[in-house]
């Protein structure tokens, strides 16, 4: 992994959380300010919108992405469309819209179109088709011994022979033991290309799955499913990939449900198994600080330690283990802790392989990774490995940027220079607006940035623990993205820069002194 040298510029956040004022004389300004702002400033906003979306919408075209609906509330892009959720066309949309100028986040929201999987031959006079009712008897292609046996039931005859003709082209060398039964209008109405597609990834997975027994490829209800025992996770791994390189050639996806050493191998997001992480449980690491930081909160000690284990096995360094244990919050066994702390390893091992840097924010159901990769696979491959923290049903955002790493020198020499200009980072009491010597002091670390093009920077927002936890994060996060946005505003690349609010959960200073809290209120540049 490309070494983050642990400097971090830091900036007071100014008086933001200082002394409060007298509130009884504000009283007409609280009334009325509001209601003045919020309308002066929803034609601002509309026009902020409809720009953002326009730009969107450019690139989006340039690149022959039309069919890529884009929508902004504010700031905040959601893409849509009728997409597998697997297409890469979609991690293209994402990355071209979250690169423009002034977007801070991209929410994907799309929809897999009909596949083309029912029989074709099976239309009234109109030429409307009416899908059947299943069979249960699920069609499958399997391999055992060296013995292919196709079996389960088919639409009627013609499907059938369809379904066969597909597997012997697919297998022009195998024994095919033929147990497909045809029922007349309660079978599995695949036509040609479904026909295809099935048997072409079972020939992908018989080729490549050698290690792994029962192996076999699975369709009902509009989903194929790989199946099989694997004594190993590198087995299981080469037939899926194998199978779903085939799958995306065909334009459609297979589920993969191989078991290993009579565990699921969970190798694709979607491949169900519920969520990893436990309710209640929170689990945060952060590879870009050195040494890199593990947060969050575990009943027990045992969980806490083979987590710490998991993440410095993964990042090849000792971690600053910050985890609470708290006995109150559900407990696990060892195979759930032992499965916790292996999928929270597998997208830390992906991003240091490739030289990056990530923050990995999980609870139940929910997954955010942020920080740098120097590749986009890199970053599909770490979302694809988080989606077993989050569960079939969970979701994970991925703000990783795609950009090269800086060299040691570029990191040094920026430091030195926002060192210089970083004194405080002023914002108004309370809120997420930078004063004008705020704003003035991240102009002057935009030039600075744009100066050394080769630096990475993640803005990060603390505060002190006046106040509820959850305000203070809120507040943290708000300031963090205020100072990014404004560095894309003068010039700063959106892929260069990332925001993070750590509310009052990292301290530099006792927060029993005001010399101590205010210390904490700060914002930091973190330099990769």
């Amino acid at each position: 992994m490309a070494a983050e040298d642990g400097a971090r510029n830091v900036a007071k956040a100014g008086p933001a959380l200082r002394g409060r004022p007298r509130w009884y004389g504000w009283i007409p300004a609280v009334v009325g300010l509001p209601v003045l702002f919020t309308v002066g400033m929803l034609p601002v906003r509309e026009s902020i919108e409809d720009d953002l979306t326009d730009s969107a919408r450019t690139v989006l075209d340039a690149a022959d992405l039309a069919e890529v609906h884009v929508e902004f509330e504010g700031r905040d892009a959601t893409i849509s469309g009728m997409m597998d959720p697997d297409d890469p066309d979609i991690t293209r949309a994402h990355d071209l819209v979250r690169n423009g100028t002034g977007v801070r986040h991209v929410t994907d929201d799309f929809e897999a179109p009909a596949l083309p999987l029912n029989n074709s031959n099976d239309a009234d006079a109109d030429g409307v088709v009416e899908p059947p009712t299943l069979d249960p008897d699920t069609l499958a292609l399997t391999q055992s011994d060296g013995q292919v046996v196709l079996s389960g039931t088919a639409f009627d005859e013609s499907t059938a022979e369809v379904i066969r003709q597909a597997t012997r082209d697919a297998l022009p060398d195998a024994t095919i033991e033929d147990d497909l039964t045809v029922k007349e209008a309660g079978g599995t109405p695949l036509g040609q290309a479904g026909a295809e597609a099935f048997a072409s990834m079972a020939a992908a997975a018989f080729a490549n799955g050698t290690g792994v027994t029962d192996l076999g490829v699975s369709f009902l209800d509009g989903e194929y499913v790989l199946t099989g025992t694997a004594d190993d996770s590198a087995s299981a791994s080469a037939a899926f990939e194998a199978t779903r390189t085939v799958a995306d050639q065909l334009g459609t996806s297979v589920i993969d449900r191989i078991s290993i050493d009579g565990k699921s191998s969970d190798t694709e997001a979607v491949s169900g198994g519920g969520a990893a992480m436990p309710d209640g449980w929170s689990v945060n690491i952060d590879t870009a600080s050195t040494p890199a930081i593990l947060e969050g909160a575990v009943p027990s000690a045992e969980a806490s330690d083979a987590i710490e284990s998991a993440m410095s096995s993964a990042v090849g360094a000792a971690v600053d283990n910050r985890i609470n244990v708290d006995p109150a919050l559900p407990p696990a066994d060892a195979d759930t802790i032992a499965g916790v702390a292996d999928a929270l390893a597998a997208p830390l091992e992906i991003v240091s392989a490739d030289g990056g840097t990530v923050i990995v924010s999980s609870v139940v159901g929910e997954v955010t990774l942020q920080g740098r990769v120097s590749t986009a696979s890199a970053r599909d491959a770490a979302q694809e490995a988080a989606g077993v923290l989050a569960g079939a049903d969970g979701s994970v955002l991925n703000e990783l940027n795609v950009a090269d790493a800086a060299s040691a020198d570029d990191v040094a020499q920026a430091n030195a220079e926002l060192d210089d200009v970083l004194h405080n980072v002023e914002f108004e009491v309370g809120s997420a607006s930078l004063t004008e010597e705020g704003t003035a002091t991240v102009d002057a670390a935009a030039k600075v940035l744009t100066e050394n093009p080769a630096v990475n920077i993640r803005v990060e927002g603390h505060t002190d623990n006046t106040g509820s936890a959850e305000t203070n994060q809120e507040l943290s996060d708000a300031r963090a993205q205020t100072v990014v946005d404004l560095l894309i505003e003068q010039g700063v690349a959106a892929s260069r820069l990332t925001a993070r609010g750590f509310g009052d959960s990292r301290p530099i200073d006792s927060n029993d002194t005001d010399a101590g809290r205010a210390a904490n209120r700060r914002i930091e540049f973190v330099v990769s």
